[in-house]
């Protein structure tokens, strides 16, 4: 069970609401325009920081995406402390083979930018590539700069069909922006290639609210080991973790079929836990019934409570792509196990034992990597994993590398 010592900042948890309260301690004197097509729950934090810093009339421009079919890419439509527009817009899936897409177009943005004049925009990358047609044209004729914020590639994977469509169209795009914000370094390197300017090509890095998970670590450490208990673990058990969104992407199919080969090798009593609701629920049930691996459970989609779950396992596990998932389990002093997920996983890892990071994600290599990190003081690898967090992944982190590209792309200007 991961320990809740060390993980508290009580002062700076006491001063923060997830949607970006607390003091920034950067500065960005120029009116910011973000342009994203959703809003997330999870990115309240980055966007109240973002725009808590920048000039009077900043603010978040994002579709008012309402979707049965897609509810994660659902807005977040609740009150917010921070400038925010919701726009009217059209967005539908789109199914490219076995790859998804969700694109959002909102036919009043380049209206809303020309009534507002922004400084800079700062502009969601390929995933919003409807609306980069219209934001790349109004900087270019209004002769402000725009920075491209992305993912960059995921390492091994294939482009969606949209970007394949567009590829050329997005070298350009690339390389005309003012800036590019990178997830990580391997993104970076993707865009580098792509053609955007090295020097104003950097890593801001893709982090979680960690003032709200302070707040749920603060709640919940007093009860997880009770909590824990009276889900039927002993003190000697292993209790494996997987949080996120059921969709076939995660893999989480081959962590069920780890499962099943460590419990013929390992002495000790495994339970794997899944906190998420999506698509593949229905259908890991079964696979775990067809197993005969009682041990697994299912929780759903949790929010307010997550923390409780994170601070009661040992190990975290992610067989599929992710990255956030990453972050938020090492910000609760939780080990991970993952594979190739979202490029940002390789700088999580580096300079430090905070788990194990496989080259190839298989039933096989996934069992090895838990028994083996089972039979290592779990604690002292979380504590690890919770400073590698503090030291270089916060809100805060992320906050002064904004702040700082943007003004590495304005000075350029003069």
């Amino acid at each position: 069970m991961g320990s809740a010592a060390g993980l508290i900042d009580t002062k700076r948890a006491a001063g923060e609401r997830e949607n970006g309260g607390g003091e920034p301690h950067a500065s960005i004197p120029w009116r910011v325009a973000i342009v994203q097509r959703t809003l997330p729950h999870y990115r309240l934090g980055t966007f109240g920081r973002i725009l808590a810093a920048s000039a009077p009339g900043s603010t978040l421009i994002h579709g008012r995406v309402r979707s049965t079919s897609q509810p994660k890419q659902n807005a977040y439509l609740e009150p917010v402390k921070f400038p925010r527009l919701a726009l009217g817009c059209v967005s539908m899936p789109l199914r490219f083979g076995e790859q998804l897409v969700y694109p959002v177009f909102m036919p009043g943005l380049v209206r809303t930018l020309r009534r507002l004049r922004p400084d800079v925009i700062v502009c969601e990358g390929e995933s919003n590539l409807l609306n980069n047609f219209g934001i790349v044209r109004y900087a270019r004729r209004a002769g402000i700069p725009y920075i491209w914020w992305g993912l960059g590639a995921i390492p091994g994977g294939r482009p969606s069909g949209l970007r394949g469509i567009f590829q050329g169209t997005l070298r350009r795009m690339i390389s005309g922006a003012g800036g590019v914000a990178c997830y990580s370094q391997t993104g970076r390197d993707h865009y580098v290639a792509q053609g955007a300017r090295p020097e104003t090509c950097r890593v801001i890095p893709n982090v979680l609210d960690d003032a709200s998970s302070a707040a749920g670590i603060a709640r919940y450490a007093d009860e997880a080991a009770a909590h824990r208990a009276s889900l039927g673990v002993g003190p000697d058990d292993l209790v494996l973790l997987t949080v996120g969104s059921l969709e076939a992407p995660k893999r989480i199919g081959l962590a069920l079929e780890a499962v099943s080969r460590l419990r013929q090798s390992l002495s000790r009593r495994i339970h794997y836990w899944i906190v998420g609701d999506g698509p593949e629920r229905g259908q890991l049930e079964a696979a775990a019934a067809s197993m005969g691996l009682s041990d697994v459970r299912f929780f759903g989609a949790r929010y307010d409570d997550v923390s409780l779950y994170f601070l009661m396992a040992d190990l975290f596990v992610l067989p599929g792509l992710g990255g956030l998932a990453i972050n938020q389990a090492m910000m609760h002093g939780l080990p991970v196990v993952c594979g190739p997920a979202d490029g940002t996983e390789r700088d999580l890892f580096d300079g430090g034992n905070v788990g194990r990071l496989l080259d190839r994600v298989t039933p096989e290599a996934l069992a090895g990597a838990i028994a083996e990190l089972s039979q290592t003081n779990l604690r002292a690898m979380g504590e690890a994993a919770r400073q590698r967090i503090a030291t270089g992944f916060t809100l805060q982190h992320q906050l002064r590398a904004m702040a700082d590209l943007i003004g590495a792309v304005m000075a350029r200007r003069t």
